[in-house]
This record gives structure tokens, sequence and C-alpha cells, in this order.
């Protein structure tokens, strides 16, 4: 909730004419809130608020609905499609490397979960299909086997980006 106090009052200094500075100069504390999103609608100032409550979702849907996995999976797959059109249409991040780095972990943990719904969906027809869940356990083993590289390079792509950014200053 701090969140969206914060960021409303940033907006509401924002729209009074207040430059940059003498917001900072005021929010200081807080400035991971607002800094790194863009400004132009109150959805893109508060990216955080959104992660975040998706995070605590994601922990409740499990822990909570553990009993019922196809719920769960439904829930979790809407909840990253909707982070994904979040971020498409909203593009909240300064950083165009930081908006890259989360959409493509968006794309990376669309298929993986789409595969969880697909395992949850036959389980609740009690389907066994051994071999489709053989391929579909392989898709999930080789998205968890290319998850760490990716991040990776995403890293170190950053990296660079940061460093061009420092080397143009």
């Amino acid at each position: 909730l701090k969140i969206l106090e914060v960021n409303y009052k940033v907006r509401k200094l924002s729209s009074s004419n207040q430059n940059e500075e003498q917001i900072l100069s005021v929010w200081s504390s807080y400035r991971a809130f607002f800094l790194p999103y863009k400004g132009q609608s109150y959805l893109q100032q508060i990216f955080l608020f959104g992660f975040l409550i998706r995070l605590a979702l994601f922990s409740c849907v499990i822990g909570y609905l553990y009993e019922y996995p196809l719920v769960q999976a439904i829930l979790i797959n809407l909840g990253n499609l909707f982070m994904l059109l979040y971020l498409i249409i909203q593009r909240p991040m300064k950083q165009f490397a930081n908006f890259l780095q989360q959409i493509i972990l968006e794309m990376v943990l669309l298929p993986f979960n789409v595969c969880v719904l697909a395992l949850a969906i036959l389980d609740a027809k009690g389907i066994e299909a051994k071999d489709q869940r053989k391929n579909i356990g392989e898709v999930m083993i080789y998205i968890n086997v290319i998850t760490p590289f990716l991040a990776m390079v995403l890293m170190a792509v950053k990296f660079l980006v940061i460093g061009w950014e420092f080397y143009k200053e």
C-alpha cells in the first residue's frame, strides 16, 4: 500500500510543476517505488505493486488451493497472461533492458505454466496418456535447464547496456 501512496503523492507533486530534483529530495527513501518506471500513467508507475501482488497471489494459490491443482494451474496461467499483457500494453519500465528482461522471463514462464495446466487437465479427467505426459515433462525439463542460462545472458546484456550508458555519460 505504501507503493500506491508514494506513487500517488509523487504524481500529485509532478502535476503541480515540481521538478524531479524537488520530488527526489522529498521522496528519496522511496525512489525505488517510482524512479525506474515511466510516469505517463499511474498504471505504469505502480508496476512494482502489481508485481508484488502477483507474487503474493501465486503463493496463496499454491498454499491454499493445494487440493485443487486444476484451479491452481488456471489461476497461475491467468496471472502469467495478465502480467504479460500488462507489460506489453503499459511498457512500465524506463530502461529497455529491464523491460526486455521481464518480457522474456514472462514468455519463458508461459509455456511452462501451460505444461502444468495440461498435466492438471489430464489428471482432472483421469487420462493416463503416458506418452503425452512424458513429452510434457521433457518440455518442462528443457525449460528448467534453459532458464538459468537465459537469466545469465539477460544479466550480461543488462550489464553491457549499463556499461554503454555509463560510457556515453
